[in-house]
């Protein structure tokens, strides 16, 4: 299982590698995301806690569906 794991890891990685502006992409996306989502909320750590919360559990859901 680990092998199997291993080798699709390596084959996306290097599919990856070939196309650069799509990591790119990806990477000034996530980028623009994390920093404009606490710009646009505010300032208030009452409120950003309620987001991290909610995107928490939004990743835990996502990541039990992937198994």
């Amino acid at each position: 299982m680990t092998r199997t794991f291993a080798a699709v890891v390596r084959r996306d990685l290097l599919l990856a590698a070939r196309q650069r502006a799509d990591v790119a992409n990806t990477l000034l996306f996530f980028l623009v995301v994390v920093t404009m989502v606490p710009l646009g909320v505010g300032p208030e750590i009452n409120t950003l806690r309620t987001i991290a919360r909610a995107w928490s559990g939004w990743r835990r859901c996502w990541r039990r569906s992937c198994r």
